[in-house]
């Protein structure tokens, strides 16, 4: 059994930096999201992210998920217990730290981890413009609440581990290079890192904000309610498909690198480097990650609605073709690079390719499907288009995300008690898989 805590770790008013709060001061769960759209890149796929939470910008809280009889019992005899800290993704503009599709108990209890997860804001109330990386922020003052609190939970401050899933994994590895961020936490964990998307080499990427920048200072006014503000993104999106500054992915929000708490993304690579022997690092990413954007095509959609059937035969290999085509340079390779670098660096890295996914599912292994293994709810085990498999019901499929994801559940524990040296046991190829080191 687990106990849940909620409390606010910070106050901030529109696009300002967000402001420590010191003490605890209780909230009722879950926490409150950010306001967002609604429109999902792929709403089969985690069908009513938000549905029961309130949605406000006065959304800076977090979620303590504590084992039964952890809180308070952290003495010199008995070991604080290691403290994993999720930072959702959702492409900076969806999503939520208590979103009911997800449930920390389960790897809190089997693992025995105390897990926070983190609300922090989105689109255009913390990213671009003049908003930029106050989520960011956002999520570094969680982190400080983490350090000044979580001994009151039974949890070890000197051990905390950042697990960032997709637009999360961009935010936990900026935090690595983050002013304000170092000594939070010593070990990330990033899935599903976005890299062949978001990475900016050429720079196409800083031009775009350039671009919308300019058009939002048009815009944005102090009289801007909540809701133009989410109106306002479609503006941005439009910007992001134009000419020069066409994106691969509907992802134009994100990290600004050069701008607070960031170095410029020239810099940041060395300060990478240089963080690397102090950051324990575990990359992942799943076997057909780009199955969740075929996902988005609704002639797909159809075809592929049912496991098994002869439509859901050629979605897969109409997907195979184009995981073939595009995985290696915006997945896989991107990925193993980040591990690849932060070895070279001094550091130590785990690179995992996560295998599983139903059998007949035309989107088994795409992207964000290692979330339900590691958090499952019944919720998402009826729902979700990713885990669907023929004649089974709802609370077969959330078995096997129990039984499967009992696997992934142990390497995340691992990692977060001991770091990229913890002894993982055998890993089941059907589940996952430990990359070469070389």
């Amino acid at each position: 059994m687990t106990k849940k805590y909620t409390f606010r770790y910070a106050h901030a008013a529109r696009g300002e930096s967000p402001t420590d709060v010191t003490d605890t001061q209780r909230s009722n769960p879950p926490a409150p999201a950010c306001p967002q759209t609604g429109n999902l890149s792929n709403p089969q796929a985690w069908p009513g992210m938000v549905k029961g939470l309130e949605q406000t910008e006065d959304c800076h809280f977090l979620t303590v998920t504590v084992p039964e009889g952890a809180a308070g019992t952290a003495t010199k005899h008995t070991a604080a217990k290691p403290v994993l800290v999720w930072v959702h993704g959702g492409a900076f503009v969806s999503g939520a730290g208590d979103s009911l599709l997800f449930d920390t108990s389960v790897i809190a209890e089997e693992q025995d981890l105390v897990v926070v997860t983190v609300t922090y804001r989105l689109g255009l109330f913390g990213w671009l413009g003049t908003h930029a990386n106050l989520g960011l922020l956002d999520v570094i003052s969680a982190l400080r609440w983490v350090n000044r609190h979580i001994a009151e939970f039974g949890g070890d401050p000197s051990n905390v581990t950042v697990h960032g899933e997709s637009a999360g994994a961009d935010i936990a590895r900026a935090l690595i290079v983050a002013d304000g961020a170092e000594g939070l936490f010593q070990r990330v964990a990033l899935a599903s890192w976005p890299g062949g998307l978001v990475e900016d080499e050429d720079g196409t990427r800083r031009a775009m904000y350039a671009a919308i920048d300019r058009e939002l200072e048009k815009l944005i006014t102090p009289e801007s309610s909540t809701q133009d503000l989410l109106d306002y993104e479609a503006t941005v999106v439009n910007i992001a498909k134009k000419g020069p500054f066409k994106r691969p992915s509907p992802m134009p929000f994100g990290i600004t690198w050069g701008t607070d708490p960031l170095p410029t993304f020239e810099e940041h690579l060395e300060a990478l480097a240089a963080a690397a022997p102090r950051v324990d690092m575990l990359v992942s990413y799943n076997c057909r990650e780009l199955a969740f954007a075929a996902q988005q095509l609704g002639f797909l959609r159809r075809f592929g609605a049912n496991p098994g059937t002869p439509g859901a035969t050629f979605t897969r290999m109409f997907i195979d073709h184009v995981v073939r085509k595009q995985e290696m340079p915006l997945s896989t390779r991107p990925v193993r690079e980040l591990a690849a670098a932060q070895r070279r660096a001094g550091g130590r890295a785990l690179c995992f390719e996560i295998t599983w996914g139903q059998p007949g599912n035309p989107w088994r292994g795409a992207h964000t499907s290692e979330l339900p293994l590691l958090y499952p709810t019944k919720a998402m085990a009826e729902s979700s288009v990713l885990l669907r498999r023929r004649g089974a019901s709802g609370d077969e499929v959330f078995g096997d995300l129990m039984s499967y994801g009992r696997h992934l559940r142990r390497v995340w524990g691992a990692f977060t008690r001991e770091g990229a040296g913890a002894d993982l046991g055998e890993l089941p190829p059907a589940v996952l898989k430990l990359e070469p080191s070389n």
